[in-house]
């Protein structure tokens, strides 16, 4: 049994994700159907929808719309309330719609939204008390709160340990994928990986491990932290062992180098040698 934690849909200006988010999210789908998971189960923090306050249901957990990139969710008309349990939570629709690709059955599957950002706690509770039954969990959140669920499993095992909040500079990463065991009696080792799925900047993020990711997992390096359907952790594994072979090959690169250069300037020097001398006859 797993956790997997994974941040919510590229953002757009509004409460639901850009045509790339959208993407991803599908993506994340076809991700999770290659892990062969158990029973998963999914959480997104829970959301509100202004005129749906007063006609939220008594279930914790929404059903998932056929079309996760429909407008109908992310509007505030108040015609789907029915539907969903609202709770009053942020406006942020991202995690659910995210949630709802990630199971790769939008339509058909229900993610549980009963818990806001800011009740990780909670949250990490009742995870270890719905997966008692051998289930995997996914949980998207929001990216700043990942850390906050993080500490909250630290908590939990009475560990001391504490973990960098989210670095600024990686503030639009969106394929970081956080891995712990759940069958653990303490505190579990968690692992972070890059997940490459091709889209626009995932190059870039994967390209090299940030340091307080080294902090929460440290073997997360650069031939092994990217996960990738697409063949790009294999090339970018094999660069990096290319990189590393060519420094410990290239011990006297530098002396090498120096004499390359010395017979270059000889040869040139010899060359403009005889074209004098030929002028000069020549005269």
């Amino acid at each position: 049994m797993s956790l997997y934690i994974i941040r919510h849909c590229d953002k757009d200006t509004a409460n639901g994700c850009t045509d790339q988010g959208y993407a991803r999210a599908k993506l994340w789908g076809q991700f999770f159907a290659k892990r062969n998971l158990h029973s998963p189960l999914y959480y997104a923090f829970g959301f509100k929808i202004k005129n749906c306050e007063n006609k939220k249901n008594s279930t914790r957990q929404n059903t998932c719309p056929q079309h996760i990139d429909s407008t109908a969710i992310i509007d505030s008309s108040g015609t789907n309330c029915t539907n969903f349990n609202y709770k009053g939570c942020s406006s942020s629709q991202r995690a659910f719609l995210t949630a709802c690709g990630a199971t790769g059955a939008p339509g058909k599957t229900d993610v549980i939204t009963e818990f806001c950002v800011g009740e990780e706690d909670k949250l990490i509770k009742d995870i270890y008390s719905v997966s008692k039954s051998g289930n995997d969990v996914v949980v998207c959140w929001e990216h700043e709160g990942i850390i906050d669920i993080l500490n909250a499993l630290a908590k939990k095992f009475g560990s001391s340990v504490t973990f960098d909040p989210w670095a600024k500079k990686e503030s639009n990463d969106y394929n970081l994928l956080f891995i712990v065991p759940l069958n653990t009696t303490a505190m579990p080792a968690i692992t972070v990986r890059c997940v490459a799925m091709g889209l626009e900047g995932d190059k870039e993020s994967c390209d090299e491990t940030p340091d307080w990711v080294k902090k929460i997992d440290s073997t997360a390096t650069p031939s092994t932290w990217i996960i990738s359907d697409y063949g790009y952790s294999s090339v970018r594994a094999m660069q990096h062992e290319q990189q590393q072979n060519k420094k410990e090959q290239c011990s006297s690169c530098g002396s090498t180098s120096f004499w390359k250069t010395f017979v270059k300037i000889y040869m040139i020097l010899i060359i403009i040698i005889i074209v004098v001398l030929v002028f000069t006859v020549l005269q």
